[in-house]
């Protein structure tokens, strides 16, 4: 067995020698909560994965002995029947799951300067005819919902985002809008709605976009020159 001055470690081969010994006297074999544990000891994650890769040569130890009877691993834990040798296989399995799990890095995401992100967007700034002002392309950066108008097609799209980062730029393309997001074409009689969506919280654009009786699809994310950047909501 590993030989450990940490804490941590020492606990998880005693309750290895724990169950081994239940093994051999047919006591219980309920596994510990090794969650629960690693939440207790708080190991780093540089500890954790040492642990799981000598966790991994026990468990091959004991695979080897499963497939191979005639090895020396066989003989080393013929104390066990092959019934209990596949509990412990699956104990092991078990640990090393969770040993895995808590033993990744995961890195943060390299944010991009929003400036960066929306130098070449095209957009229209001002619409004399509908009455409209683009607002600052940089507030779409990060914003759970948008609503962009195309003053050439009367086409109206509420862009909504349920990722952690709100919505992104690409080139000319909205980026992580999720499928709830729609377009659909404003007819005349409906254009003076255009000014009520400036107003209030994604919610709000949501039912207004609800009422309006066009058929709506799937938006494709580009915007153009003659594109009103209407609203982003935060929320």
């Amino acid at each position: 067995m590993m030989k450990t001055e940490n804490e941590f470690a020492y606990i998880l081969e005693q309750f290895l020698d724990d169950y081994i010994a239940n093994l051999v006297d047919n006591g219980s074999t309920r596994k510990p909560n090794f969650e629960n544990t690693i939440q207790v000891y708080k190991p780093t994650k540089r500890d954790t994965k040492a642990l799981k890769e000598h966790f991994d040569e026990v468990l091959s130890e004991i695979q080897s002995a499963l497939s191979e009877p005639e090895s020396d691993f066989a003989e080393g834990w013929d104390f066990l029947s092959k019934t209990k040798l596949k509990k412990l296989e699956g104990y092991l399995t078990d640990l090393i799951d969770v040993l895995e799990s808590k033993s990744k890095i995961v890195r943060k995401k390299k944010k991009t300067d929003p400036s960066k992100l929306i130098k070449g967007i095209q957009f229209e700034e001002k619409s004399d005819e509908f009455d409209l002002e683009s607002i600052d392309p940089i507030d779409i950066i990060g914003a759970k919902g948008l609503l962009c108008f195309n003053t050439k097609t009367s086409k109206i799209t509420l862009f909504e985002s349920e990722e952690e980062d709100g919505l992104s730029v690409k080139g000319t393309t909205i980026q992580n809008f999720s499928e709830s997001s729609v377009c659909k074409t404003l007819r005349k009689n409906n254009q003076d709605m255009l000014n009520t969506f400036g107003d209030g919280v994604l919610s709000r654009a949501k039912n207004l976009m609800d009422s309006i009786k066009t058929k709506g699809y799937p938006p494709s994310g580009r915007i153009n020159k003659d594109t009103i950047i209407v609203r982003a909501y935060l929320n």
